[in-house]
């Protein structure tokens, strides 16, 4: 067996554990659970995304038809009372 070489870490856990629980746990959780800084966690996360292991938690398509969806409620509701002034 090798001494580690000054500087290394070895992520492996990390990455098994931010895959697995990605979608459950926050990054503040994981960090608590494994007893590692939060930077470390966010940093792995960062990486993660970056090679395509995991994905983005929000979808940012959905959120934006999401409020364009609350809005037009929004200009619907004010048409209907409009409506309701005018018959």
């Amino acid at each position: 067996m090798k001494k580690a070489v000054c500087y290394t870490y070895n992520y492996v856990v990390i990455d098994e554990v931010i895959r697995e629980l990605w979608g459950e746990m926050t990054v503040a959780e994981i960090a608590e659970a494994l007893n590692e800084y939060p930077n470390r966690i966010k940093y792995r996360v960062r990486i993660l995304k970056e090679l395509g292991v995991i994905k983005n938690k929000y979808n940012m398509e959905r959120a934006s038809l999401m409020r364009q969806r609350k809005e037009a409620a929004t200009w619907l509701k004010e048409i209907d009372a409009e409506l309701a002034k005018v018959s």
